[in-house]
């Protein structure tokens, strides 16, 4: 790297110029720039763009510009609306996107208390972007060589830590972050220095944790000299960020030239005449294990270098070689070739072949791709001339079709441009094909001046910068090079452009809804979802998420949606008056939803409001109708209560009503009105008795789990468009509509645990669309119509437990003078009052009757029910499906279990966000997923079965379980089993997608296989993360804490959340999976499965009650011994070293003793009374007595505590170094 390339760093760049600028808002949510090269394949591409592009660039204008005083030469890192940015007046700024004012600046020196080395410039400044990693800043120091952490939130320093001691170390290039780990490359101006003095200087690449700064590995890209002068000095990572393979878990990176070399190496360099071998070979004189002007790959663990490939032969350089002719200069080429760019990473098609490569352009001017497994060289191409300052640096860009290069020509030499072969002596841009190198086109520097700027890509659009003092930004177009746009900037260009905005609105948030955001932040009690704002939060630009999405429409609030982890009426404990009592899963006793609505209302414009799993309890005022605006309204899994105010029947835009889950009684108001209404759910409350007045433009209607005692009305044959029906879990009366299976557009029709009744006509007829019926647990007689009774692939019926007559189903029915009593109790009553009046005459003689009547009736109906089940004991396997679809094999569904499955809460399915909705895959499309079953994609294989790896037809990852079925019992068990299956969908479980059962011709009332598609995590277990040092310290206390409240609600899920519950479920820290974001999911929990009778089982012959108790208290053991790992962070393999730990933990609860048996690696990140609570419950968990053994919901309230503590001891500003 040469001095005058350094030099020109600090000339006469003073501003910062967001011109129309930085890559994409994109409806009204903005991308974002992380570190130099975006992201971790530093491939410079706003791949997100959709609004910028050939025909709209030359719309961009200048919104605004920021003086620093002093030059900025580093691309700006951007996210959530903040530009981040150094300067070499010494100063690192926090800058608002959107209109150019300062949220924060600080003085490195004051920060850092570090003083200028007086290399440059006498500050201590950065000259790189900085790299944002979650609330965290990381930028490297111009010397010394220190990286340095601040916070996002107000650039308070965080961490210091110093790479390498020496006075002339330093920082130039940017740092790559990912999965907890920062990687940084080192550099020196050691080469100014006289020869006499010149060089001991080794590059290097290191890796520190994000969290405290702590050096985990550094890797020299050269052999130690022992600080002594005549070795190999050199090979700088002075402008090549890392980029980051996370499937071969490589670090690629490039370095710079040799500074010296031993004697011995000159002296053969003097023997070869001075020639060096061609660019593609290591030069003869060089020995092995020296790594400079090369690619490298290097283990991410370990940092071990995987392979090297060293490009452009011998290259000796440091300053003395300015000078012409110079005696000190090393004998040589001396083309000072060396790579000064972050190495990209795409895919790319070479010669028909696919190839994963990485791709770089050194200062030679050549570009090469090199093949990521072994850097091998898959094309190499001269782009343009070479110079001490380029050839290209700093960073090229690709879209993956073509790669685009900036072309410094720092030497003016003649360079040909294609395809119009005429001739410039200014630089230039070049764009080559991805998948061959060859030039497609190259551009010259109108302004006539180098250009020395990293170029950025975008939809189409090319981006660049000119060093011409006026300092123009350019616009290419990316097919042609063709300039599309320019802006005079007015300050030289050497920093790359971040990303672009559209300039057609701005978008910010007025003042006074802002203020409202931050009442309703309050009212809500600061839910986490809602955590962090602060007077320079961007709220229409915040990223979306699975629990807050705020959009924005000209300048107003449109959308809010905030999705809280509380939970549901349904899964919290019921006060025993009955009334409505505050609780832990409330907000508080001052909270009210007058206020709340009160201050949404001056959300004009809102037309979304989603506000789920919060807490929120009181009536519904009726003031909701004053938000006239709204579309959609979801206030589900709540504690709100009384009666659904009539006024919401004026909210006429209204499309979607959703109050699931909640406490509302007595009768809905009349909904006819709302004819834009397509999606009701009322379910999960206590609404009735009658059936509510409705639009008949509604798609879907959810009304199940409330207290509806009323026929059916004949008026919903009108319901055209009506999709999805679903009473179930009422009182409904009467008979069926048979009009309600062939509505035009039904597809989803439940109607279970109900009390209809008669005879389903015969002669029904079905849509062809309707793919799922459930008239279970009804009163229903006679025989299943011939359009339920195909059962197939694309159609499932549910009818067990009526009084239907059939051979095939009986096993799973009433007699029939079970249903016919029933029918009798619940019959409604037509008679007149007059009619009443002369029946009360004879009402004691009826009621003997009756009673006789009832008795006999029930001694008849027991009597036949004993038969029946002590059949079933002895009775060989039936399948009470009609029959299979044509051919060898076909698909079926299950029939749902005739247990409670269907009380699983509105707030667990909202838990399950992201996730497709639960399914019946075909055969064909398991063996698509799989690639037939290939060995290649099976990742386990047990007693129980296979599981496969696999991709569905919309390109998600799965896992496909194939199951070995026994045929005894298969029938009952299979029901009873594919009914639970699609309520097993939780935030804290793997959840369920799906099933395939395949039934054999031959015998169409067994089943051959039933195949289980899983949702795939593919993070790692909570074993890997404390098996892993590297990994372990990632997890601080509070992350752990987090982790394990997420396994005790997955528990609670399956111990309540479906009925009956779901106990033995084995849990260990293998078997706890994290995803992406840490979130816990437990997987291997114990499904019903058909194969699991009670004859294999060591508590067979048990009471089945019994049988739940134990495994349930069993369980809470296996969280006890989860706990005490995550707390220790030591693995457990056998019961006596389970038994040592609890008893190092039960020696003393003081502090002292606690911090000694804990983690070291959590030692300063967690309250002590914290940590006390954890460790209590964990002593209790681990109990011999199991009936002393806490409950699940005891586990969860201890463990909310626990981290309430550790929140309040961290917001009171405690130190990561303080105990």
């Amino acid at each position: 790297m040469a001095y005058k390339q350094t030099q020109k760093y600090h000339g006469t760049v003073n501003s910062i110029v967001l011109a129309p600028c930085l890559f994409a808002v994109v409806d009204n949510t903005v991308a974002i720039w992380l570190n130099h090269g975006k992201d971790i394949t530093n491939r410079r591409y706003a791949n997100d763009e959709v609004l910028i592009n050939p025909l709209t660039v030359s719309r961009l204008r200048l919104k605004w510009k920021f003086f620093a005083g002093k030059d900025i030469s580093a691309t700006p890192a951007v996210d959530s609306g903040v530009v981040y940015f150094p300067s070499w007046n010494g100063y690192l700024y926090a800058v608002n996107a959107f209109t150019g004012a300062s949220i924060w600046k600080q003085n490195l020196s004051e920060l850092t208390g570090l003083n200028g080395t007086g290399i440059v410039v006498n500050v201590t400044v950065s000259r790189s972007t900085p790299t944002i990693v979650n609330d965290l800043l990381i930028v490297g120091i111009y010397g010394p060589a220190v990286v340095i952490a601040l916070k996002r939130s107000n650039g308070k320093l965080v961490w210091s830590t110093q790479l390498d001691p020496r006075p002339r170390v330093q920082i130039t290039m940017s740092g790559t972050a990912f999965l907890g780990a920062f990687y940084v490359g080192v550099s020196s101006l050691e080469e100014a220095l006289p020869a006499a003095q010149c060089c001991t200087f080794r590059g290097s690449l290191v890796k520190l944790d994000v969290r405290t700064g702590r050096v985990l590995w550094q890797t020299y890209m050269l052999p130690d000299n022992g600080g002594k002068l005549g070795g190999y000095a050199g090979a700088a990572i002075w402008g090549s960020s890392p980029s980051i393979d996370i499937i071969r878990r490589h670090v690629y990176v490039a370095t710079g030239n040799l500074y010296t070399a031993p004697a011995n190496v000159t002296e053969c360099q003097e023997k070869q005449n001075n020639q060096t071998t061609p660019p593609t070979q290591p030069d003869q004189c060089i020995g092995p294990d020296i790594h400079f002007n090369s690619i490298l790959a290097l283990d991410m663990n370990s940092g071990k270098i995987i392979w090297s490939r060293q490009l452009g032969g011998y290259d000796i350089f440091y300053f003395a070689c300015l000078t012409p002719n110079n005696p000190d200069c090393p004998p040589g080429p001396n083309v000072d070739a060396d790579f000064g760019e972050a190495p990209m990473l795409l895919s790319i098609f070479a010669n028909g072949t696919k190839r994963d490569v990485v791709v770089a352009v050194q200062k030679s001017g050549f570009a090469w791709a090199l093949d990521r497994n072994n850097g091998n060289i898959v094309w190499f191409k001269l782009a343009g001339p070479g110079g001490e300052e380029g050839g290209g640096q700093w960073g090229a860009a690709t879209d993956g079709r073509r790669v685009y290069t900036n072309i410094a020509n720092s030497n003016r030499q003649n360079f040909t441009l294609k395809p119009s072969n005429r001739t410039t002596t200014a630089g230039a841009w070049v764009a080559l094909d991805a998948n061959s190198g060859e030039i497609l086109w190259s551009t010259a520097n109108p302004s006539n001046d180098t250009a020395q700027a990293p170029v950025s890509v975008a939809n189409g659009v090319v981006f660049a910068g000119s060093v011409a003092s006026n300092g123009p930004i350019y616009a290419m177009d990316a097919n042609t090079g063709k300039i599309l746009w320019s802006n005079n900037t007015g300050a030289t260009v050497y920093g790359g452009i971040s990303r672009f905005r559209n300039n057609d609105s701005t978008a910010q948030l007025s003042p006074s809804e802002t203020r409202t955001l931050f009442q309703v932040q309050k009212l809500l009690e600061y839910p986490e979802a809602l955590q962090g704002w602060n007077n320079w939060t961007s709220f229409c630009y915040l990223p979306p998420s699975s629990s807050l999405k705020i959009v924005c429409t000209n300048n107003h609030i449109t959308e809010f949606t905030v999705i809280g982890k509380k939970s549901s009426p349904s899964h919290s404990p019921k006060p025993a008056s009955g009334k409505f009592t505050v609780s832990q899963q409330t907000l508080s006793e001052t909270f009210s939803t007058d206020s709340l609505f009160t201050v949404l209302a001056k959300l004009s414009n809102l037309k979304v409001l989603s506000l789920v799993s919060l807490g929120i309890w009181g009536p519904l005022p009726a003031k909701i109708n004053r938000l006239w605006s709204l579309e959609v309204i979801n206030i589900s899994s709540n504690f709100i209560y009384g009666e659904i105010p009539s006024s919401i029947s004026t909210l006429r835009n209204l499309t979607s009503l959703v109050l699931a889950d909640n406490l509302f009684n007595g009768s809905v108001p009349d909904l006819k009105s709302l004819v834009l209404l397509q999606e009701l759910n009322l379910g999960g409350n206590n609404i009735g008795p009658e059936f509510p007045s409705l639009s008949n433009s509604l798609v879907s209607i959810t009304l199940s789990n409330n207290s509806l005692r009323s026929e059916i009305p004949s008026e919903v044959k009108n319901f055209a468009k009506l999709q999805q029906f679903d009473i179930s879990s009422n009182k409904f009366l009467g008979p069926i509509p048979p009009s309600l299976f062939s509505l035009p557009s039904i597809q989803y029709l439940s109607l279970a645990q109900n009390q209809l009744s008669g005879v389903l006509p015969m002669n029904i007829s079905c849509n062809a669309e309707l793919k799922f019926v459930d008239i279970s647990q009804n009163l229903l007689i006679g025989k299943l119509p011939s359009c339920l009774g195909s059962n197939s692939s694309n159609r499932s019926v549910l009818y067990s437990w009526n009084c239907l007559s059939s051979s095939y189903y009986s096993k799973y029915q009433h007699p029939s003078v079970f249903c016919n009593k029933e029918a009798l109790a619940v019959k409604p009553s037509n008679k007149s009052k007059e009619q009443e009046s002369k029946s009360n005459i004879n009402f004691g003689l009826v009621i003997v009757i009756i009673g006789c009547v009832v008795v006999i009736a029930v001694v008849l109906g027991l009597l036949v029910l004993f038969i029946v089940r002590r059949a079933e004991r002895n009775r060989s396997d039936d399948n009470i499906h009609n029959r299979s679809v044509a051919g060898k094999w076909s698909i079926r569904s299950s029939p749902r279990s005739y247990i409670d499955a269907r009380r699983v809460a509105q707030t667990i399915r909202l838990a399950a966000l992201g996730l497709p909705p639960y399914r019946v895959f075909t055969l064909e499309e398991i063996e698509d997923a799989t690639n037939n079953f290939d060995p290649k994609n099976l990742i386990g294989e047990g007693s129980q079965g296979q599981l496969y790896k696999g991709w569905v037809r919309d390109g998600s990852v799965v896992l496909v379980k194939s199951l070995k079925l026994k045929q005894k019992n298969l029938s009952q068990s299979l029901m009873q089993h594919m009914g639970v299956l699609s309520k097993l969908r939780h935030r804290h479980l793997v959840s369920i997608l799906g099933h395939c059962i395949v039934t054999c011709q031959d015998h169409p009332n067994t089943a051959s296989a039933v195949f289980i598609v899983h949702e795939h995590v593919s993070n790692g277990s909570l074993r890997d993360y404390l098996n892993d040092w590297r990994k372990k310290d990632m997890l601080n206390w509070p992350q752990r804490m987090a982790i394990t409240i997420g396994v005790a609600r997955g528990v609670q899920f399956l111990h309540t959340g479906i009925a009956p519950g779901i106990f033995g479920n084995k849990l260990k820290i293998d078997n706890i999976l994290l995803d992406d974001s840490l979130t816990a999911k437990i997987s291997s929990y114990n499904i019903p499965l058909p194969f699991k009778v009670d004859s294999e089982s060591p508590l067979g012959g048990q009471d089945k009650h019994l049988r739940a108790e134990i495994a349930e208290k069993e369980d809470i053991y296996q969280l006890g011994v989860i706990l005490l790992q995550v707390i220790t962070g030591k693995l457990i393999t056998s019961a006596s070293e389970t038994n040592e730990l609890k008893l190092e933990l039960e020696k003393g609860l003081t502090e002292s003793k606690l911090r000694a048996a804990t983690d070291p690696s959590i030692q300063g990140t967690f309250a002590y009374q914290s940590l006390k609570t954890t460790v209590e419950i964990t002593i209790n968990c681990l109990g011999k007595d199991p009936s002393k053994r806490p409950s699940i919901e005891d586990v969860l309230w201890n463990l909310q505590y626990s981290i309430q503590v550790q929140e309040g001891w961290t917001s009171s500003g405690n130190l990561s170094t303080q105990m």
